[in-house]
């Protein structure tokens, strides 16, 4: 339940985003004139008294960017916009993104090929009926054996 309830939340913040801006404002703009009235009747000036309540109040975009993350989905705006940005650099400069690329379809390449080999040789079991049964038959010199070292238990006879 607390999930469904999560991505309904993250759906309204993503969908109706200009809404709840609007709204933002408003509610902001509403506070700074409560309090600009509030040192009106103590006195002041109209235009005095909302240039102090502006002070007082702060910066509204502070305020608006802290809504933003309380109300959640802020961060896959962030990520969108650092998508186009990086889209943005890439595009130009296209001799570092050409070496860019190449470097990680280089790596990504080099990974999945030791993989598949690490895979093949080390994790799959080995096509004998017991393979926890193998043993290595060897006779000779105690030296010549720890010289072959495998690593299969060694008898001696």
């Amino acid at each position: 339940m607390k999930l469904l309830a999560s991505l309904r939340s993250l759906a309204s913040a993503v969908f109706e985003q200009a809404r709840v801006e609007n709204e933002t404002e408003e509610e902001l703009r509403a506070h700074v004139e409560s309090r600009a009235g509030d040192l009106q009747r103590r006195g002041l000036t109209r235009a005095e008294a909302e240039r102090r309540a502006r002070i007082e109040f702060g910066s509204h975009e502070k305020f608006k960017e802290e809504c933003r993350e309380a109300r959640g989905g802020f961060w896959l705006e962030t990520v969108g916009s650092d998508i186009r940005y990086g889209l943005r650099m890439l595009g130009r400069s296209p001799g570092f993104t050409a070496v860019a690329v190449l470097t990680l379809a280089l790596g990504i390449g080099v990974n999945t090929t030791l993989f598949t080999a690490f895979d093949s040789l080390a994790l799959k079991p080995l096509p004998v009926n017991d393979p926890d049964r193998i043993v290595r038959f060897s006779a000779g010199l105690r030296a010549e054996r720890q010289a072959r070292r495998t690593p299969f238990p060694i008898l001696s006879i």
